[in-house]
């Protein structure tokens, strides 16, 4: 699924809905947790902080 049409779903998505965003790579977890030279901060965590900092 590429970014749109995850962001697609997203938009559709009636006020306060659970959605569940994941990941199946198996190095998921030790990317998010700073094993990136790319992504020290990792990348779910700060992906989903931006979102909520959007919609406030």
């Amino acid at each position: 699924m590429t970014f749109l049409n995850g962001k697609n779903i997203i938009d559709q998505a009636p006020a306060y809905s659970v959605i569940y965003i994941q990941s199946n790579l198996p190095y998921s977890v030790p990317l998010e947790n700073g094993h990136s030279t790319q992504a020290p901060t990792g990348v779910y965590a700060v992906s989903f902080n931006g979102v909520i900092q959007a919609h406030k």
